[in-house]
This record gives structure tokens, sequence and C-alpha cells, in this order.
């Protein structure tokens, strides 16, 4: 019988719980190793300073303000089921009667622990649901960030997009303005090479007719002396005349001779006359296409200088057009690479837009749950009246 008891105190001792066992008058006979542990724990607490545990009474473990502790005696109502507090320790114990040798068995459960571990996971819910909360109130302003971006972007690739059409049809006008500039550029050299051979063959026009001045002052000349031979040969007909009066019927036909000439040198001066008219009307008409065509000379050679002016600014212009178009095409391709860009910051928006809904929906989640698990520990904590 010795050797079962011993057996069954060795069984408690190693108990995985806070046990004891008391007597009929409540000292204690047996108890686990894990209750000897609770024990020397709250012994400063309540001035226990027994020199081991068996044979003290279970009052003197227990705080002097628990009543119930002093009517504790076999009329007491068991189970009994209380809790007591220490300053670092909570217990709740439950004593039951049994029926060998009038014992009794105490169960200790240590909620400190539990209280403690119920205080940091408070703490942490708590810090858990502000985070939560400045996550939701972070993420609002990242959505409504993203928002902007995603509209911005937008008016970026509208922008882009308009550019990318501007340019095109800037290229497009550039190349029809560049083709008709050098078809003029074409047409005024064209326009300054027959300048050229018109003032050219002004020049070989203004030389004829001065050689042909030239000639008319020579054939005045000549028709100068034939008028002047003419007066001659009239007087010496009119003397042969004369001469053939005297001579009577004998100088007759001299007479006749003399007449038939004087009749031609009055032709002769007729003639003369009016060849000198005609060249005098010649040397009038020279000298006024000379004037003429000096005049038109000056015009056609400062037409020619203005052609080549207008001929070296069209083809200056037609530089600057080419430039202009090429400024268009990089403008194009740049406005082609910045559509391309805008979509996709468009499509990370998005995605992030995505990310942030997802986000959002995480953290009301989160939120709920945190809320959920925060009325637990609180319930909880008023459960070991606490709260």
């Amino acid at each position: 019988m010795e050797e079962i008891n011993q057996n069954i105190a060795v069984l408690f001792e190693h108990f995985p719980q806070p046990v004891i066992v008391l007597n009929s008058r409540f000292e204690i006979q047996i108890l686990s190793i894990l209750a000897k542990n609770l024990i020397d724990q709250i012994a400063r607490d309540v001035g226990f300073a027994g020199d081991g545990h068996v044979g003290h009474k279970v009052s003197e473990i227990l705080p002097k303000d628990s009543t119930w502790v002093s009517t504790l005696g076999p009329m007491s109502k068991f189970p009994i089921r209380e809790r007591v507090k220490f300053s670092s320790e909570i217990w709740n114990i439950e004593i039951h009667a049994v029926s060998i040798n009038n014992s009794y068995i105490m169960t200790i459960d240590s909620i400190a622990k539990k209280l403690e571990i119920a205080k940091r996971l408070n703490s942490v819910v708590e810090v858990v649901g502000a985070s939560t909360m400045q996550v939701e109130f972070s993420n609002s302003f990242v959505t409504s960030g993203v928002d902007t971006i995603c509209d911005q972007a937008q008016k970026v690739t509208d922008s882009a997009e308009n550019i990318l059409r501007g340019s095109v049809d800037l290229a497009g006008a550039t190349e029809e303005m560049n083709a008709t500039i050098r078809e003029i550029a074409k047409s005024i050299l064209e326009t300054a090479t027959l300048a050229r051979t018109a003032s050219e063959q002004s020049k070989n026009t203004q030389k004829v007719i001065s050689i042909l001045n030239e000639a008319s002052l020579q054939i005045g000349e000549v028709v100068q002396l034939i008028t002047t031979i003419a007066d001659q040969t009239k007087l010496l007909a009119l003397n042969a005349t004369i001469e053939a009066a005297r001579a009577g019927d004998a100088g007759r036909g001299f007479s006749v001779v003399a007449s038939e000439v004087k009749e031609l040198s009055n032709q002769t001066k007729q003639a003369t006359e009016q060849i000198n008219k005609r060249v005098a009307d010649i040397q009038a008409s020279s000298l006024e296409s000379v004037q003429a065509i000096a005049a038109s000379l000056g015009h056609i050679q400062k037409l020619e200088q203005i052609s080549s002016t207008i001929a070296a600014a069209a083809e200056e212009q037609s530089a600057t057009m080419d430039q202009i178009a090429r400024q268009a095409s990089d403008s194009r391709v740049g406005a082609s690479e910045m559509a391309k860009s805008a979509s996709l910051v468009i499509g990370t928006s998005k995605e992030a837009k995505q990310s942030s809904t997802e986000i959002e929906t995480a953290t009301k989640n989160l939120s709920e749950r945190t809320n959920s698990l925060l009325g637990d520990v609180r319930l909880f904590l008023e459960q070991l009246g606490l709260q």
C-alpha cells in the first residue's frame, strides 16, 4: 500500500498541470512540480516563508483577502471554483472533493502568461489596426495619385498624338512647299537664263544697229556726193544747152542730149533727196532703237539681277524648308516615343491602380479581421476580469 502511495505521489509530481492534493484539514500532502513552481513565484506576495510545501495549509499560499478561504471546510459546496489575484499573478482555482481518505484535489490554472500574451496580442492588434488604417489612408492617396498620373499620362498621350498628327501634316505640307519652292527656283533660274540670253541678244542687236547707223551715215555721205555730182552735171548740161543754142542748127542735137542730161540730173537729185530722207529716217529709227534697246537692256539686266537674287533666296528657303522637314521628322519621332512612353505609363498606372484596389480590398479585410480579433481579445480580457 505504501508503494502504491509512493507511485501516486510520483505520478502527481510529474503531472503536466499544477495540481495539489489536500487532506481533510486542507493541508498540502502532494503537489506537482508545476504547482511548486507557481507557489514559489507568489510566495513573496502572500508572505509565505514555509520551509517546503507539504504540511502547510492551503490558506497560507492564498491571498489574505480571499474570504472564501476562511470558510473552506468539509461543508463547503464542491467543486469550488474561484479566481485569486496576486500582485504579479492570477489563478483560476478548482477544488474537487474525492472519496479516498476525505481528500481534496486542487488544480491551478495560471493566467499570468495568458494575460501577458493577451495584452501583447491586444497591443499588436491595436498597432496592426492603426497600421491598417494608415495603410488605407495612404492607399487612398496612392489611388488618387495613380488616377491623377493616369489622367495626366492620357493627356500626354493625346497631346503626343496631336503633335504626331501635326508633325505628319507639317512634314507633308513642308514637302509640298519645298517642291513648290524648287519649281519656283527652277523657273526663276530659267527666267534668269533667258534674261541673260536676251541681254546678250540685245547687246548684239545694239551692235548691229550701231553698225547700221554708221552705214546709213556713210550712205548719206555717198548720197551727198551724188547730189553734188548731179548739181554739177545739171550745171554742165545748162552750159551745153547754151553753147548748143549758140551753135544753131549744128548744135541742135547736142542741145537735145544736154536737155536729157539735165532731166536725168534732176531725177538723180530728186532720187538722192529721197534717199537722203530715207537715210535720215533710218538714222532716226536707229537712234530710237539704240535708245530703246539700251533701256530694255537695263531692264533685262535688272531682271537678271533680281532673278538671280530670287533664285538664291529660293535656294536658301529650300534649304530652310529641308531643315524644317527634318525637324518635323524628328518631332514626329519624338512624339511617337513620347506617346509610347505615355502609353507605358498608363499601362503601369492601371496595373498600379489594380494593385492599389487589391491592397484596399486586402486592408479592408485585414481591418475587419483585426477589429474582430480585437473584439475577441477584449472579450478574453473581460473574461479574465481585467477589462
